[in-house]
């Protein structure tokens, strides 16, 4: 990083780029800054050196579960609306629910093993991953995943219709008009056909929280164009970086994240005069 930093600005300016992800994301370059690692010692080091002017701080604000919050959308499970209207922690619900037990009663490991699946179900996890991450049997797991989708029915039936669509088109769009083509979807090679059913899936989920982020991007923007007290520093996914009067900022770039219809989106937020600093405040809070 330090052999990037421009000579005229001493700064680093990197480069993000529309059309490289399949997805819609934006992707990072020289350096990409959207793949620093966030619990090792190094990616706590590189973040430390992102600073801001004197008399500023740096603040994040990402996406609470977007991708979560646009699957119960999608699909209209009500539980998962429910639980994200009312700020219940999705992860304990799914445990609760699954187990058959009170939200109080969730111990730690159930809530990983949900938390597991509910991310996990967008990328089209098996028993045998599931199995791997929480470290529970195959047959556990393969349990565990039937009772998601009886508690889920929606969901389960959202990703079918996708899959059903996705052979018929050979390619997928999503709600606000983004398509992707897999015409390999119906390859007489059964994995080969798989990954592009998990694909698709996927793609009408991140490829729409993607979409989600450059709307609020261009939301923010034309609030603060012209002034000169706060500017959008860097992307990554579902995190904005800012550099700004930190108690002025937030109300006016949450409300410009959450502006996005017809999803009922919510951000965490945290400040601090470094990056790594702003990341910690976001996650003790």
């Amino acid at each position: 990083m330090p052999e990037l930093i421009n000579k005229n600005t001493n700064r680093i300016h990197r480069s993000f780029n529309q059309t490289i992800a399949v997805t819609g994301r934006l992707s990072s370059t020289e350096p990409n800054l959207q793949n620093i690692p966030v619990r090792t010692e190094d990616g706590k080091k590189i973040r430390k050196a992102f600073i801001a002017n004197e008399g500023y701080k740096i603040f994040s604000i990402d996406y609470s579960q977007v991708e979560l919050r646009i699957i119960a959308s999608l699909s209209g499970q009500e539980s998962m609306i429910d639980a994200f209207i009312k700020n219940i922690d999705i992860h304990t619900q799914t445990a609760s629910l699954i187990n058959n037990i009170k939200i109080e009663e969730v111990t730690k490991p159930q809530r990983y093993a949900a938390k597991a699946i509910n991310f996990g179900i967008l990328y089209g996890m098996g028993a045998r991953k599931l199995s791997r991450e929480t470290g529970i049997t195959f047959n556990e797991a393969k349990e565990y995943i039937e009772k998601y989708f009886k508690i889920n029915d929606k969901i389960e039936k959202y990703i079918s219709e996708i899959i059903k669509i996705s052979h018929r088109d050979e390619f997928i769009e999503n709600l606000f008009g983004r398509k992707r083509y897999f015409k390999e979807i119906n390859s007489s090679e059964q994995f080969i056909s798989s990954a592009a059913e998990r694909m698709a899936v996927n793609m009408t989920i991140q490829g729409l929280a993607a979409d989600i982020m450059k709307l609020a991007m261009i939301n923010i923007y034309e609030k603060i164009k012209n002034r000169d007290d706060i500017k959008m520093l860097i992307q990554v996914h579902d995190e904005l970086v800012f550099k700004g009067l930190e108690e002025n900022e937030k109300p006016l770039v949450a409300e410009a994240m959450c502006d996005v219809k017809p999803f009922k989106l919510r951000v965490e937020y945290g400040s601090g005069s470094n990056w790594w600093e702003a990341f910690q405040d976001k996650e003790n809070k």
